[in-house]
């Protein structure tokens, strides 16, 4: 895989991981129907972090000299109140 196709994949799974969060009740749930779990908001959050994070630890490791998918956090400086 290329570069552009991992960040492509990263990109797919973070719209997917949205989608899904937006449709998902906010505790866990049980569907009779199909007889299995249905995924909280924080559930499906978290898987899409989990694999965003995968795809990211991979393409640091194939691509080593490329900018990392994930954005680094600028660090925060606190504001002196007057």
């Amino acid at each position: 895989m290329t570069y552009q196709e991992l960040k492509d994949l990263a990109a797919n799974e973070i719209e997917k991981g949205l989608k899904e969060s937006l449709n998902a009740p906010n505790k866990r749930g049980w569907s009779r129907m199909t007889g299995q779990p249905v995924m909280s908001k924080n559930d499906c959050l978290q898987a899409m972090n989990t694999n965003v994070r995968n795809i990211s630890n991979i393409t640091s490791e194939l691509f080593p000299k490329e900018k990392s998918i994930i954005a680094d956090e600028k660090e925060v400086v606190p504001v002196k109140l007057s």
